[in-house]
C-alpha cells in the first residue's frame, strides 16, 4: 500500500522495473528485534534482582514485570537461616 501510493506521488508507470527488498527481509527484521527485546527482558530478571542486607534486615528485590518490582523486607530477628547458591552454567550443567 505504501508502495503503490509512492509509485503514484512520483508518476512511475507500470513499464518501469524496480529494485526492492523481499518481503522476507522486513520479517527477518521484525524477528530479530523481537529476539533483542526477549534477550533484553531476560537479562534484566537475570541481573537486577537484588537482595541487600542491612543492619535492621534484609530487602530482597524482585522484578514482577518490566516496570514493576516487588518488595520483600525481613527483620533480622525474624531471620533463622540464609543460604547461597551459584548460578554459573556448570551450576546449571551439573545440577548443583
Amino acid at each position: 500500500m505504501f508502495r503503490q501510493s509512492l509509485l503514484r506521488t512520483y508518476n512511475v508507470h507500470d513499464d518501469t522495473h524496480m529494485i526492492t527488498h523481499h518481503r522476507s527481509v522486513s520479517i527477518a527484521a521484525i524477528l530479530g528485534v523481537v529476539a533483542y527485546v526477549k534477550t533484553l527482558i531476560d537479562f534484566f530478571n537475570l541481573y537486577l534482582d537484588a537482595m541487600v542486607i542491612a543492619q535492621d534486615g534484609v530487602t530482597i528485590y524482585r522484578r514482577q514485570s518490566l516496570t514493576h518490582y516487588a518488595t520483600e523486607h525481613f527483620n533480622r530477628d525474624k531471620i533463622e537461616a540464609m543460604s547461597h547458591t551459584q548460578n554459573s552454567w556448570s551450576d546449571r550443567f551439573f545440577d548443583k
